[in-house]
């Protein structure tokens, strides 16, 4: 059903390397050979970022846990898919499985948008499948949000944004260096 996490024999979760299976198929029989950057270390800069996301997980986990003594399934449910908990586990299974699947897996040093602007500004990829609009600030050309592959939201009507860093230079009359 819906909103099920699926659990390995020992309860650990494993709707990830589903999730990670059906996308990148989905992306290779479109022909596209995605690239998937794994989140190196923050900056110090974001520190307080980091902290900000920290406490939220922690408010989040909280409102969980009394839903739960309330008998409350729809609030439990509703402030988990809040809560996203990517382990250094969940990590290591869905590079492991990529690699399987022959598709290439990159650790990045630092923040994963870095790098792949990088990749971007060197041509070795067309673009970045990303929310974080750092993508734009690091001088990607293309950044694409919303890039789903479940029938679902094709089904809502969600549609891919293709945000190209040289037309918002231009709309807004600056340049890179501004």
């Amino acid at each position: 059903k819906d909103n099920v996490e699926l659990v390995d024999s020992e309860g650990n979760p494993t709707s990830h390397i589903k999730g990670i299976f059906h996308r990148t198929l989905t992306l290779l029989e479109a022909g596209v050979t995605p690239v998937y950057v794994l989140e190196g270390k923050s900056p110090v800069r974001k520190s307080s970022e980091v902290q900000r996301r920290k406490d939220r997980k922690k408010k989040i986990k909280e409102k969980i846990a009394l839903a739960q003594e309330f008998g409350d399934e729809e609030g439990v449910q509703k402030y988990s898919k809040q809560l996203i908990n990517v382990t250094q586990n969940v990590i290591e299974e869905s590079g492991y499985l990529l690699k399987l699947l022959g598709v290439p897996v990159i650790q990045a040093p630092g923040e994963s948008e870095s790098q792949c602007a990088e990749f971007c500004k060197k041509g070795q990829t067309w673009g970045i499948v990303t929310k974080d609009m750092d993508a734009l600030a690091l001088a990607s050309p293309i950044m694409l949000r919303n890039l789903h592959t479940k029938l679902e939201y094709t089904a809502m009507k969600t549609r891919v944004d293709e945000i190209n860093l040289w037309d918002v230079l231009r709309a807004f009359g600056m340049n890179l260096d501004q």
